[in-house]
């Protein structure tokens, strides 16, 4: 009987203990300065991790008040266990005007930093630099990965096994609209595909009949790429507008060995097809691969007027049956708030989701946030977060990249004195 009664008690332990693990997968650090405040602001945080040394970067400069208007990119390494390795914040790119937005990816033991650069004085184009574990550039002067005429910006990049992948908004034909490109750039920095890939372009036609009645506001907009990549393959996410007020998340699989190839036809989701009378109501979504899953997420609206947001995920398997695998999943029912920027990183055997979100409820000033998160499991099943509680500090902007046991997560926050800078926290499983 006594043999029982200590099996029974052992039982309830491992239950209670598992409904644990399951509730809150995640822990925190108390959260730290990646860089020292400074005059001007910190902004777009971004974080890869390599050969045990995490690399954040942002943008840091001034925007047109006080000081001349200039910014660039910076970088700093942080160890597993959330210590700073780097003296200083690094320079990777100070080139003249604007280096703005940047992002990273890692093939597993270096990093290639890519950003939106005006330093022609007139548009953006693309640059990129790679940077080493141990915080030595490798390309001084950057990576020209597009010059071409107008804009290109918005970068996203991602490693498919052989060579990074870089995609992005591109004005070059016509610069009322935009469309999305993509290039690979290898490990030694050469650029494969100079002029880039056109992944989402346009109706020509429908294009030429809107310009000539002179309808710009119904000119289709493909804006805000993301890239994430298995061994060969990628899926890229962008926002899709075809006309006022109707902005859906589109998706298209590309092949990137030996060459760039897409490998499906373009794949618009539109929001209502997970909550009625709802819309996309953010201009960025984001997307992870993790084996042969890849996870998208993004934010809508339900209501009029303004309404209140909510984020949905779209799972992805089985990447050459593309069409006949979409899974959308509500990652967080619609309330009252803003559903702000977000982020999806894979994890386990599934995924992350951290995002920032504002109260304004009962006409609430000023507007509190809070940052909260949600673990997906391999068969789609949540468990929700707490980062942070409510405060009226506002948070924006996560960046999360996860090992397998632990991460960094990375945010912008501002403060009344300070402005705004890039903070960090270390995340662990519960398991630690």
């Amino acid at each position: 009987m006594k043999l029982k009664k200590s099996f029974l008690f052992i039982a309830i332990l491992f239950l209670f203990y598992a409904v644990y693990l399951s509730a809150e997968p995640l822990q925190f650090d108390e959260w730290f300065f990646i860089a020292k405040p400074v005059s001007g602001m910190q902004r777009y945080p971004a974080v890869a991790y390599a050969k045990n040394v995490y690399l954040v970067v942002w943008q840091e400069g001034h925007y047109g008040w006080g000081p001349p208007a200039d910014t660039g990119i910076k970088g700093v390494r942080i160890s597993d266990a959330g210590r700073i390795i780097d003296n200083e914040s690094f320079i990777i790119s100070n080139a003249q005007d604007f280096q703005e937005r940047p992002v990273i990816a890692t093939d597993g033991e270096m990093f290639l930093v890519v950003w939106q650069d005006f330093r022609n004085g007139k548009d953006y184009d693309i640059y990129a630099a790679r940077v080493t574990t141990e915080g030595k550039i490798l390309d001084i002067d950057g990576i020209p990965i597009t010059k071409a005429r107008s804009n290109q910006c918005n970068p996203s990049a991602a490693f498919d096994g052989k060579n990074f992948v870089v995609a992005w908004m591109d004005n070059r034909d016509i610069e009322q609209s935009y469309h999305i490109r993509a290039s690979r750039v290898g490990r030694n920095g050469v650029v494969f595909d100079s002029e880039g890939i056109t992944v989402a372009g346009y109706d020509e036609k429908y294009l030429k009949g809107l310009m000539q009645s002179n309808n710009l506001k119904g000119l289709p907009l493909n804006s805000f790429p993301k890239i994430a990549c298995n061994k060969g393959d990628c899926l890229v996410g962008w926002i899709s507008k075809t006309q006022p007020w109707k902005e859906s998340p589109a998706f298209k699989h590309i092949i990137t060995e030996p060459e760039i190839k897409l490998n499906s036809d373009t794949i618009v989701i539109p929001s209502s097809d997970v909550l009625e009378n709802s819309r996309a109501g953010s201009p960025e979504i984001s997307i992870a691969a993790n084996g042969n899953k890849y996870m998208a997420v993004y934010s809508g609206i339900q209501g009029k007027g303004g309404g209140s947001y909510f984020i949905i995920g779209v799972s992805f398997y089985e990447i050459d049956k593309i069409q006949k695998s979409i899974k959308p999943l509500k990652i967080r029912p619609w309330q009252a708030g803003y559903k702000l920027s977000k982020f999806v990183t894979p994890y386990d055997k599934g995924f992350v989701v951290i995002w920032s979100e504002g109260n304004h409820a009962e006409g609430k000033s000023p507007i509190e946030f809070t940052m909260k998160g949600v673990y997906i499991d391999k068969n789609d099943q949540t468990s929700e977060f707490e980062v942070f509680p409510l405060n009226d500090s506002y948070r924006g902007y996560p960046f999360l990249f996860m090992g397998s046991r632990h991460g960094l997560l990375v945010y912008e926050e501002f403060d009344k004195n300070d402005g705004m800078r890039i903070i960090g926290r270390i995340m662990r499983s519960k398991e630690q």
